[in-house]
């Protein structure tokens, strides 16, 4: 039996791939984001692990000279600890960038990091065009804040 050549159709690509889109949320106004404690499982990770994770990613997008908080939005979540008590916990609105980078970023020993990191060459040009569009829109922000259109 032959191996596939296309890695979209692997079995762990299309699982792991399923897994992510399942788990993305869109605003009202139609953008799409995920939460990082809900895809920090997804991609085979404790959290304590996913953490520093989340801070390569973060520092990869500063060390280009994009803002980390236009795709790594930090806000908190109440979660049950074992004893019923509750708490509040960290977490991330990531935006398809960020996961992208998140991805290239994490262990590729993980199986389902491996996966994620394939889609790599397949949505660059659909990652490095959300970064476009997002740097537009900061100057639109920018420029609107200042008066100027």
């Amino acid at each position: 039996m032959t191996e596939p050549t296309d890695l979209t159709v692997t079995p762990a690509y299309r699982s792991t791939m399923e897994r992510l889109e399942t788990l993305k949320h869109i605003t009202a106004s139609g953008k799409e984001y995920w939460l990082a404690r809900e895809i920090y499982p997804a991609l085979g990770y404790t959290w304590e692990g996913f953490d520093g994770v989340i801070t390569r990613a973060m520092d990869a997008c500063s060390g280009v000279g994009i803002v980390p908080e236009n795709h790594f939005r930090q806000t908190s979540t109440m979660v049950v600890l074992g004893s019923s008590a509750k708490r509040n916990v960290v977490n991330y609105f990531l935006s398809r960038a960020a996961c992208y980078l998140i991805a290239i970023n994490g262990d590729p020993s993980k199986p389902e990091v491996a996966a994620a990191q394939a889609i790599s060459p397949f949505r660059h040009v659909e990652w490095r065009s959300g970064i476009k569009r997002n740097r537009r829109s900061a100057k639109i922000s920018a420029g609107s804040s200042c008066g100027v259109g």
